[in-house]
């Protein structure tokens, strides 16, 4: 399984992640940093040992902290019927850096109605987006 986890402590800004093959997306003023993943799965079929590094970073007022599954990345569609890409989300968060949540959401949704057309779903598709305001975190799905 590919997954991200997330630490968050509100009193002190905190954050710690590891993840598994998927990018976790901070926004810290007009920088994007992508925090990719250690490059493989839990879980599995061998009993080798795993070890996943841990990140830490602190969040700033009108920071956002983003994790999301590969399910809009592996969504076939579009003109040639293919995936979609982790590059082209990487594009959407460059065009809609610290917008509101609601905006945010908006921008995935419309781009996944519009890759995916008639096509049916592929896989599971989360977004968690967190956005650090006046001592609160907003999160969206």
């Amino acid at each position: 399984m590919d997954v991200s986890v997330a630490e968050i402590n509100i009193k002190t800004r905190q954050v710690r992640i590891s993840n598994a093959e998927r990018s976790v997306i901070i926004e810290k003023a007009n920088e994007l940093i992508e925090i990719k993943g250690d490059r493989y799965s839990i879980g599995g079929g061998t009993q080798e040992d795993k070890t996943f590094q841990m990140h830490g970073f602190h969040l700033e007022e009108g920071d956002a902290f983003n994790q999301f599954s590969d399910g809009l990345s592996d969504q076939f569609g579009g003109r040639k019927g293919k995936k979609l890409k982790k590059i082209k989300i990487l594009e959407l968060f460059q065009n809609v850096k610290h917008p509101d949540m609601g905006s945010q959401e908006r921008a995935f949704r419309e781009l996944y109605l519009d890759r995916k057309g008639r096509l049916s779903q592929v896989d599971d598709i989360i977004f968690t987006g967190i956005n650090l305001q006046s001592h609160r975190f907003s999160i969206f799905r």
